[in-house]
């Protein structure tokens, strides 16, 4: 027995000093395990840290972009029973019809129609039915509440307005002057797909350019027409904004898993 322990104290002290050549103790490697987890676990708490501040600085920056917008459709909506801004939109399209060659008219009617709705809603389905081929559940829920709310958002607000369209020379759109004028449902409805898409899918900055291009060429093409007044389609954009700001904070978007 006295042999045996002998024996076996010799070979803990030859480990000991093979440690000791290695530079650690088997005492120190568990040390530094230990300390590497906690590291480890360390680094996990403050990227979800910085995760959840940055989702909170983003939710900020949205809720100010959606006051202002409301602010400006507040705004429109005050100033359309306005006689000065009445004339002033008047005068507007007048101003534009003139100073516009009537070859460009049928050029500004192919372009207006990317703001119709047969194209707009379809391409919000194909968009839907993509975000749930991905499984992403939060992104689709997201383009229904957010195109839907605006198709709604355009039949109450004409029912409640009844500002009559302008009537200022023959329009290329025919039968358009039942519908009512504010606001503008190609404005509204073209830029709420273009915000929806920029915020469910990454798209280069070059799309995004894009995107605002088209924006822009159906709320211009929309004047041109003579279909719409100017603060129809100024508060198209706005109404856009406003609900596809509260469509994605309601569905809470920005904590969707990527």
């Amino acid at each position: 027995d006295i042999a045996q322990a002998q024996e076996a104290s010799i070979i803990l002290l030859r480990r000991i000093e093979v440690s000791r050549v290695a530079g650690a103790s088997p005492v120190a490697g568990a040390g530094e395990r230990c300390a590497t987890t906690h590291g480890h676990n360390d680094k996990s708490e403050h990227k979800i840290e910085a995760q959840t501040v940055r989702e909170s600085v983003n939710r900020d920056r949205q809720v100010i972009w959606l006051l202002c917008a409301a602010a400006l459709f507040g705004m429109l909506a005050i100033a359309v029973h306005l006689r000065p801004v009445v004339n002033g939109d008047a005068a507007f399209l007048r101003g534009l019809h003139h100073g516009m060659h009537w070859r460009l008219s049928r050029t500004m009617l192919f372009a207006n129609r990317l703001g119709n709705p047969f194209v707009v809603y379809p391409c919000a389905v194909a968009l839907t039915i993509w975000q749930i081929a991905h499984r992403d559940w939060r992104g689709s829920a997201f383009v229904v509440l957010s195109m839907g709310g605006i198709a709604l958002a355009n039949v109450g607000l004409r029912a409640a307005f009844h500002r009559v369209r302008p009537d200022l020379w023959p329009s290329l759109l025919p039968n358009h002057s039942y519908i009512y004028s504010f606001s503008s449902g190609h404005a509204s409805i073209i830029a709420g797909l273009a915000l929806t898409l920029a915020r469910v899918i990454l798209l280069p900055r070059s799309w995004n350019i894009v995107l605002t291009g088209i924006v822009l060429a159906v709320g211009f093409t929309t004047l041109g027409l003579g279909v719409h007044f100017l603060t129809d389609v100024v508060a198209g954009w706005a109404l856009a904004v406003v609900w596809t700001l509260t469509s994605g904070l309601i569905v809470n978007l920005d904590s969707r898993k990527p």
